[in-house]
């Protein structure tokens, strides 16, 4: 059993949400969420992208052709294929919405059984892991400027924002799923204290050692952990649609 916490955010000034996220079979719109959610099960965040028509239509189309998909026992090879379904999928589905031929979508997905656990991920949405009380994150932002960051080409990075997206689903071409990353998080029980997935709107606006203190000094509490995240995002300038899932076992 998992005590999950979810809220989703519309943005400033925004008409509709182009973040979801996914707890077991479910798809959940804006709102704040506390659940029971029973493992084996499937947790996902997805962030439509800005500046494609149809983000929302995308980011809700990964998520439901996920929970459906979705089978205990996958190999990371399986869950591999899983992805490259689901953004073939996407691809075909768009091409018959005009105007919205390249929606897309990015996504992270954690699948948590029983003593072991899979993470599928594409594009910047985050995972963290807390863990004896440190805090630690297991993904890599899938950008241009995080590239060059990472090559030690500090100059070039400036020239490029958060928001130049290599990896991603969708987009009406391969090339986005290409930066897929699939890995084994455990596979002996040694699972984390907890599990915190974000989109951009929050993690671009906070940096990493503000969000970890904000975590530390109110976790206990996660409506008042939640409300200080996004006040914090939101001071700093994020008009953005915002998630944030918190997986506690």
């Amino acid at each position: 059993m998992a005590d999950v916490w979810v809220r989703v955010d519309t943005g400033h000034d925004r008409t509709h949400c182009e973040d979801g996220a996914l707890v077991e079979n479910r798809v959940l719109a804006p709102g704040f969420y506390n659940l029971d959610a029973s493992l084996p099960c499937v947790f996902a965040v997805a962030d439509g992208v800005g500046g494609h028509a149809g983000a929302e239509e995308a980011s809700y189309f990964v998520l439901k052709r996920v929970s459906e998909m979705y089978r205990c026992g996958l190999t990371p090879d399986e869950l591999v294929s899983l992805m490259v379904t689901v953004d073939s999928e996407l691809i075909d589905f768009s091409s018959f919405v005009k105007g919205k031929e390249r929606m897309a979508s990015t996504l992270t997905m954690i699948i948590v059984e029983g003593k072991r656990a899979l993470m599928a991920h594409v594009g910047n949405t985050r995972l963290l892991e807390v863990r004896n009380g440190v805090m630690r994150q297991l993904t890599h932002d899938q950008t241009a400027r995080q590239i060059m960051l990472d090559s030690g080409n500090y100059s070039s990075a400036r020239d490029y924002g958060n928001s130049e997206l290599l990896g991603f689903m969708g987009g009406a071409s391969v090339n986005g799923i290409a930066y897929l990353k699939v890995s084994e998080l455990w596979n002996d029980g040694n699972r984390p204290d907890q599990l915190i997935l974000t989109t951009d709107g929050i993690h671009d606006y906070i940096e990493p050692d503000r969000f970890a203190a904000l975590y530390e000094a109110n976790h206990m509490y996660p409506r008042r952990l939640f409300q200080f995240i996004y006040n914090e995002a939101e001071k700093n300038g994020s008009e953005d649609d915002k998630t944030m899932m918190v997986i506690r076992f």
